[in-house]
């Protein structure tokens, strides 16, 4: 099976390099017949490929940076750690010369400005569609707010540079860090893509029913602050749910919370805790965070719930408040979700789909 794997990650990788276009499941069942479902369903599940559209019939499929890792195809792993990292290089000193600019207005940046700079910066034979895939790809850095792209909803066309940039250049080589840390283990042990990219097994993904409430929450958060330990906290509210509930019934309202919840947990793996807080609101705990590895936790939830379209054909997306019990001397666990909870709302008021994090929406 690994080889069939391999393949029908080739042909995905090979077909956006060559084509621009995400790959329809009708496709891949014509080049590979019955040997796709396991195949496939591993390759989603393990995170080498991304779900892009989940429409009836037409489900649509993309790469993830370990699709090129894992494929085989020297010359497309080649092109796509040349393309981020240099789209890397350039996004670090668009940032810095933000910071230089010391303007209440941040600038939104285009891939001309990309050439442009990688011109300025010496970097050479990185064309307009390595510049595309660069910018594709380093989204799963989380380096930046996107805030427009191509027709087909693939390409990034405007995005914004955010702090986050520096922990990505922290490593010599962000794109081999980058995959380390989400490579598998395929030496034979008999873990296959079933499992998560940071190496332990995929835990049980929850249904909307099973989650734990509110009051078990402000339980946790409250051992976790008697233990004087660091905790972080997220509030999170769906984004034009209610549209779904009114246009298709509560039957798809309930089968889009818990498409929601799947994409959640996929992202938290074992390193938090998945709530429901209410309604179409949920809560996430996550034990030794800070305030800035949480809100980076929060835009990787965003981005994905984003990507997922848990909606189908309605778009559905995340409103997302950060809190910590660094920034908060001597907080209560209500404290704590207060202030993610306002966070939150702040996020809402400015435009949804966004993260916000305390103090920065009290100021």
């Amino acid at each position: 099976m690994p080889d069939t794997e391999r393949e029908v990650c080739r042909f995905v990788v090979r077909r956006f390099l060559d084509q621009d276009e995400p790959t329809s499941r009708r496709i891949l069942l014509k080049e590979f017949k019955g040997a796709l479902a396991d195949p496939l369903r591993k390759l989603v599940d393990g995170g080498a490929l991304r779900t892009v559209e989940n429409t009836y019939l037409s489900e649509t499929f993309l790469p993830k940076s370990t699709a090129f890792d894992y494929c085989g195809d020297v010359e497309a792993l080649e092109i796509a750690r040349k393309s981020t990292e240099a789209v890397l290089r350039v996004v670090h000193s668009l940032f810095d010369q933000e910071l230089e600019r010391d303007s209440k207005v941040q600038r939104q940046f285009t891939p001309t400005d990309i050439a442009s700079e990688l011109g300025s910066l010496g970097i050479a034979d990185v064309d307009a569609k390595m510049i595309r895939i660069g910018l594709y790809l380093a989204e799963e850095f989380s380096i930046f707010h996107t805030f427009g792209r191509d027709e087909k909803q693939i390409f990034i066309t405007n995005f914004r540079p955010t702090e986050h940039i520096y922990d990505a250049m922290k490593d010599s080589n962000p794109w081999d860090f980058h995959i380390g840390q989400r490579r598998m283990s395929l030496d034979g042990r008999g873990r296959g893509l079933s499992t998560f990219l940071d190496g332990y097994e995929a835990p049980h993904i929850p249904g909307i029913k099973s989650l734990p409430n509110k009051e078990k929450l402000i339980a946790d958060v409250c051992n976790q602050l008697r233990r004087q330990a660091g905790i972080a906290l997220l509030v999170i509210d769906l984004d034009h749910f209610k549209t779904v509930n009114d246009t298709k019934g509560h039957q798809e309202g309930d089968s889009c919370l818990d498409r929601v919840v799947r994409v959640i947990a996929g992202v938290l793996g074992r390193k938090g805790v998945l709530y429901r807080w209410g309604g179409d609101e949920f809560a996430v705990s996550l034990p030794d965070f800070s305030t800035e590895e949480a809100r980076a936790t929060a835009e990787r939830i965003r981005l994905a719930v984003e990507q997922a379209k848990p909606g189908v054909d309605v778009t559905v997306t995340t409103s997302i408040g950060v809190s910590a019990n660094d920034k908060m001397n001597n907080g209560s666990a209500e404290d704590m979700l207060t202030a993610a909870d306002t966070a939150m709302y702040t996020s809402k008021r400015q435009g949804k789909n966004r993260v916000t994090s305390w103090p920065v929406a009290e100021q």
